[in-house]
């Protein structure tokens, strides 16, 4: 179950993605407001459906330890991956703007946790975080101030026959996404139960990682071709988007009570991109992410797989 589900969740939001975009440029949709919203929502929708339905189904830990552990799966390991096959220059406007965003989420979240619990509260004020980012995106892409909104516009050139297929793997994304997550929840849940696992284990390393998957592929995907604004423009919207949108939306839902001892895991969500900022500050040239940092990435990310299959 765990495994099908992750697959369609994979190829749904593929699909979703493939077919949003589609329409986008169709419609003359700058390509940096594509990017910033289309493609960072896609890829965090897996999170989102697991959260959400775990969520609802009693498992709090797995929807807390899935959208933790995709964000710290999104810097070591993806950032690890994505750097042993090239150097990641980063733009400015990131450094300043959108990397303390990611960190401000994460803080937040760790301010919130004491309690043993996210509120109705808790989750009004993540929905806040994420309007002021996704406002700013789509301001700061219209009025020039990001960088990356120098790309031209696409004029619009959708015919009929490409409009139906695009909003064919809409649909087909979204009903893959949906059965996928539901799969995935249950058969998590299934695995933690039959082998004496804690839920916060699995949610922290099976579906956190299968989760990624969009993510993952998207950026090695993006090295190959050059595309290096998108990858990490991908990661760091997309925990951003984990933490305010889906955290957020999935506490407003049903409050979720977080079971288990996760200050590391909070901790080291926070230190993950505060370690991106040091990085992208050493050597030179500046700004820009070095292989030998991908390295370091990925022997933290082991090291704090094999401390949570101890914990756990």
């Amino acid at each position: 179950m765990v495994a099908f589900g992750l697959l369609l969740l994979w190829r749904g939001a593929d699909w979703l993605v493939s077919g949003a975009s589609a329409i986008a440029k169709g419609f003359g949709v700058p390509s940096i407001v594509i990017g910033l919203t289309v493609v960072a929502f896609g890829t965090s929708l897996p999170e989102l459906l697991v959260s959400v339905l775990a969520a609802v189904k009693g498992n709090s830990a797995i929807a807390f330890g899935n959208v933790l552990g995709s964000n710290i799966a999104n810097v070591l390991l993806i950032f690890g991956v994505c750097l042993l096959i090239a150097n990641l220059p980063m733009k400015k406007n990131t450094i300043k703007v959108e990397v303390p965003l990611a960190i401000t989420a994460a803080l937040m979240l760790l301010l919130f946790s004491p309690d043993g619990q996210l509120s109705t509260t808790d989750g009004i004020a993540l929905l806040i975080g994420f309007a002021i980012f996704f406002t700013y995106t789509i301001f700061s892409a219209y009025k020039g101030k990001n960088e990356e909104s120098q790309a031209k516009k696409i004029a619009p050139s959708l015919n009929r026959n490409q409009a139906v297929r695009a909003f064919f793997l809409i649909i087909i994304g979204l009903a893959a996404l949906a059965w996928g997550g539901n799969l995935t929840v249950d058969g998590a849940s299934a695995i933690a139960a039959y082998f004496g696992l804690s839920q916060a284990l699995i949610g922290l390393t099976i579906v956190a990682v299968g989760t990624s998957l969009p993510e993952l592929v998207t950026s090695i995907v993006g090295v190959t071709k050059g595309e290096t604004d998108l990858v990490i423009g991908n990661i760091v919207g997309s925990n951003i988007f984990n933490t305010w949108w889906i955290l957020g939306l999935s506490t407003i839902i049903k409050n979720i009570q977080i079971e288990g001892d996760f200050r590391l895991d909070l901790w080291l969500n926070v230190t993950t991109f505060i370690l991106v900022m040091i990085f992208a500050f050493l050597g030179k040239p500046k700004y820009t992410l070095k292989r030998w940092q991908g390295a370091i990435f990925l022997v933290l990310y082991a090291a704090y797989v094999g401390f949570l299959v101890v914990r756990g």
